[in-house]
């Protein structure tokens, strides 16, 4: 069975194949590359593994929640507020 690399290490390794073929800037040198100088890619591919192993699993997005029920009256208010509105009558 194989994975799917993640885009971030797709994208890690695009950095590291642009700064071989000398198509990088040169500002920095890319995370990782020392991996690949000493222990080649598959090295850098297991140190890569590793890092996202270690980190901490990400929570998923929780949808906001009112503070407070809404009552019915304010329920009907904001409903007539939104049929006037579509209407082209002001409140």
């Amino acid at each position: 069975m194989t994975t799917q690399p993640s885009h971030e290490a797709t994208a890690a390794y695009e950095v590291l194949r642009a700064h071989a073929l000398g198509q990088a800037n040169h500002g920095q040198l890319p995370l990782g590359l020392v991996v690949v100088f000493r222990q080649g890619l598959p090295g850098w591919l297991h140190a890569w593994s590793e890092r996202i192993a270690s980190r901490p699993p990400t929570s998923a997005p929780t949808t906001p929640r009112l503070p407070v029920p809404l009552s019915p009256d304010l329920t009907l208010v904001l409903a007539s507020m939104v049929l006037h509105a579509s209407h082209g009558q002001a409140v």
